[in-house]
């Protein structure tokens, strides 16, 4: 269980620490020998810091800027993927076909853009159906099966 006196008396974190440093030079004004002993810092470090802190040089809490809140996906690219999934193309097709077009980007955001349309994914094709052999080479479009009992 974390020690609450313990969190603010001895931090880890170096932004805290700096904090908990220049706040008892400040506003405790107690001597920098006496803080640098405590948080372990050289005395010269905290007079620079100081220094930085009164020039507003020293940003210990940064502001955080919150990331995006939609989709960079251009409409283009899913307008597209859309497409080519009613034609029945599963998401390796469509990123291949989408490519050809002079657009990349990920099977994962072909598979997230149709899942945000809440199209449901394709059921296993075999390799016959996908029109490849076993070692993953096309079947020509001519190509048909033997019949070896026909004579």
């Amino acid at each position: 269980m974390l020690n609450q006196k313990n969190f603010f008396l001895k931090p880890k974190m170096p932004r805290q620490k700096q904090y908990e440093a220049l706040r008892a030079i400040i506003v405790d004004e107690l001597p920098t020998t006496t803080v640098s002993k405590k948080y372990g810092y050289s005395t010269a470090t905290l007079y620079s810091r100081v220094r930085d802190f009164k020039a507003g040089k020293l940003m210990l809490f940064p502001e955080t800027k919150p990331g995006p809140k939609k989709r960079h996906t251009p409409e283009k690219i899913r307008q597209l993927v859309l497409k080519y999934r009613k034609e029945g193309l599963s998401v390796s097709d469509i990123q291949a076909r989408v490519k050809q077009e002079g657009y990349t980007f990920s099977t994962s955001t072909a598979a997230r853009i149709l899942s945000d349309a809440q199209l449901p994914k394709l059921q296993r094709r075999s390799t016959h159906e996908l029109g490849k052999t076993q070692k993953n080479q096309t079947i020509s479009e001519r190509a048909q099966p033997l019949d070896f009992d026909k004579q």
